[in-house]
């Protein structure tokens, strides 16, 4: 049984759009996507997290609702991952600036009209940015998560795949790493 939570985005929140614009691609393996639900694994002391976390009201109250399925089950873990979700899906900004742009241009209303509730996603670290930004600047997007998952699934070190997700890797786990391991990955 897992430790469930809830967070309240600032309307308007789409949790569907914002993991689309997060996976970039269908075949992420660190950013599941399945039958309504977001799934992430992350490192949290010396084991491992993961979270699963789904929309259950949409606007003008949006609403999500969270479980810790594996690791930590207290309110400090809780928190922790509270606010790593609140930072990757930007569940605190305001977007009312930009709807108020958007609506002076007609294409950009029509789009903000049609995507309303994405949120730009973030990297949850500096250090993951700057991966999935070697990575995805290979020959196309595709290949670049694909990079990411063979790196995500190489250095899992005790994680088991759960519901298709791989935890992505740290630098620890990265700098235990073979090189010619690491070069046998493509990128």
């Amino acid at each position: 049984m897992g430790y469930y939570f809830r967070l309240s985005p600032r309307p308007p929140f789409r949790l569907d759009l914002t993991v689309w614009a997060l996976r970039r691609q269908a075949h992420n393996r660190m950013d599941d996507w399945e039958r309504e639900t977001y799934r992430r694994v992350w490192r949290y002391g010396d084991g491992w997290l993961k979270v699963r976390l789904w929309q259950t009201k949409g606007d003008p109250d949006p609403f999500l609702e969270g479980e810790i399925y594996e690791g930590p089950q207290d309110e400090r873990t809780v928190s922790w991952a509270r606010a790593q979700l609140t930072w990757m899906l930007s569940l605190d900004r305001d977007l009312g600036p930009f709807y108020a742009v958007a609506a002076a241009d007609p294409r950009l209303a029509s789009l903000a009209a049609r995507y309303r509730g994405l949120r730009p996603p973030r990297f949850p670290s500096l250090f993951e940015g700057l991966v999935n930004a070697v990575a995805c600047q290979q020959l196309s997007l595709h290949l670049g998560i694909t990079l990411l998952n063979r790196l995500s699934e190489l250095c899992r070190e005790g994680v088991e795949e759960i519901d298709r997700v791989y935890p992505f890797p740290d630098p620890r786990s990265l700098l235990r790493q073979e090189v010619t391991a690491l070069r046998g990955l493509g990128f």
